[in-house]
């Protein structure tokens, strides 16, 4: 049979390491609310594995941050009728909430009338100029802060692809597919998660059993006869 070709939508998968090494420099590369803005939307991409557009398009009426200190964010998926609610942590919280401060202490003193926060109407993420962050920009951002930490240069979607890979080894597909807003764990399967070989072999083996021989059966010379001195084996 003809193997089909492995899907790589989305670019190579960027490993543990290489994901933090641009968390870093993404902070370390713009000060102020700049950076915090572009930490907070990497860890909600990286912890979500949502698509960058949804997140991009996240208005700030339907951003909220609950008693327990952690937020909700109601994202529009392209896939879906229905839009799709995340879970934000705490810490990502902390970040958001310190975005926005320095964003409108920022923009009030440039004569900005763009203000950014919890349940207030308008696009989340916000550039210099006070307009909605785009993809061209994100992408930038993202790509100059790969060159930094001196790792293969990777996109938003490849950190989807990330989240897929190391979720569905954690938890059954169906949960999976329902946490990154999948139609399907089929979907998740061919076009997101990188296969694992080591697992995959793991899993053959395991199947295949033990491929040690058996022992080798006991030999007696046979004697007397026309076939005197013939060894042959005997079933025990």
């Amino acid at each position: 049979l003809t193997q089909a070709p492995i899907r790589n939508k989305g670019g190579a998968v960027p490993s543990p390491a290489q994901i933090e090494a641009v968390r870093r420099r993404l902070a370390e590369g713009s000060v102020g609310w700049i950076g915090q803005r572009n930490v907070a939307l990497f860890e909600i991409m990286e912890l979500r594995g949502q698509r960058v557009g949804a997140l991009l398009a996240l208005d700030g009426a339907n951003l909220f941050r609950l008693r327990s200190g952690a937020g909700r964010a109601v994202l529009r998926a392209k896939s879906s009728r229905d839009p799709a609610e995340i879970a934000i942590p705490v810490e990502v919280v902390a970040m958001l909430s310190g975005y926005f401060t320095g964003f409108n202490q920022w923009a009030a003193g440039h004569g900005l009338a763009a203000r950014v926060g919890f349940g207030r109407p308008g696009p989340v993420w916000r550039t210099e100029t006070g307009r909605a962050l785009g993809y061209a920009g994100w992408a930038r951002t993202l790509r100059r802060a790969c060159d930094r930490a001196c790792v293969p240069r990777f996109t938003s979607h490849a950190l989807r692809r990330a989240f897929a890979t190391e979720a569905v080894k954690a938890v059954p597909r169906q949960i999976a597919a329902l946490a990154g807003n999948w139609t399907s764990p089929r979907r998740m399967d061919d076009h997101y998660v990188r296969p694992d070989l080591g697992q995959i072999e793991a899993q053959l083996a395991a199947i295949r059993g033990p491929t040690t021989l058996p022992p080798a059966m006991p030999a007696i010379p046979i004697r007397g006869g026309p076939d005197a001195g013939t060894v042959v084996p005997v079933r025990t």
